[in-house]
């Protein structure tokens, strides 16, 4: 795993898409965080004109901040899944796989970890951004901590989704668009509700940003925790099993 951790890491650093979208995202969210404290200060010398409460930073600034990174994630996290197998299989590169020594389960697991290393990247560039908040005011860092966390899982699901789609078809456009619309339709699935108003539970239960909302407003949930964990694992366990299968085609 550790080999084909590196290499991926390698192949990452390597390409010239990944240091112009990270630029790129990291630019947009910096625009962002400027924003929101800009809104901030103006909810806040209107609170002091009425008298009124002022408003919570974490509320203001961090969850909008969150929310906006998951969309940033929805969109930047495929890009980087398509690449891992699909353009491995357009180049027929995966036949070196096939060849090596390493199993299924090391070269899935070592691919998913280069991408949580990227994935923390963003986690990091949010918690550059709180820490600067919290020089001139006290933050709710129950709440702060909840939601970076809420990121993080939310960012993980969609890379073992990514995984999944990428081992699947080996066309990487196609792949790519599948993946975008799978992911579009997990996160608003409560809103598209497929299932029939008789089964609008199910649709809230499978949707992908519902199971954010207590996170996001400070409310810790562990079901939230326990979903993301499992279909994280099942659609992982779904790409091991292609692997393993492609692995032994390509070798008989």
């Amino acid at each position: 795993m550790k080999i084909v951790f590196h290499l991926e890491l390698y192949k990452l650093r390597r390409h010239p898409m990944t240091l112009f979208i990270i630029s790129l995202c990291f630019g947009f969210m910096s625009l962002l965080f400027y924003r929101l404290c800009v809104d901030y200060l103006h909810l806040s010398h209107q609170a002091l004109n009425t008298r009124n409460v002022a408003p919570s930073i974490s509320f203001e600034i961090v969850k909008p901040l969150c929310s906006w990174t998951i969309i940033l994630l929805a969109i930047v996290l495929p890009l980087f899944t398509t690449l891992s197998f699909s353009q491995e299989f357009r180049q027929k590169t995966f036949t070196l796989w096939a060849m090596s020594p390493q199993s299924a389960f090391t070269i899935v697991m070592g691919k998913c970890l280069s991408l949580v290393l990227l994935l923390s990247l963003f986690l990091a560039m949010l918690v550059l951004m709180i820490i600067q908040l919290s020089f001139s005011a006290t933050l709710m860092w129950e709440m702060i901590l909840l939601s970076l966390t809420m990121v993080g899982l939310i960012g993980w699901s969609i890379i073992c989704f990514g995984l999944f789609i990428s081992c699947c078809i080996s066309q990487p456009l196609l792949a790519l668009g599948v993946t975008y619309a799978g992911v579009l339709i997990w996160m608003l699935l409560e809103w598209l509700n497929p299932f029939g108003e008789n089964h609008k539970a199910l649709a809230k239960e499978l949707s992908l940003l519902s199971h954010s909302e207590h996170a996001l407003n400070g409310i810790a949930y562990s079901p939230d925790v326990v979903y993301f964990i499992l279909t994280s694992l099942f659609w992982l366990c779904l790409t091991l099993k292609i692997i393993g299968f492609r692995l032994k085609s390509v070798t008989t």
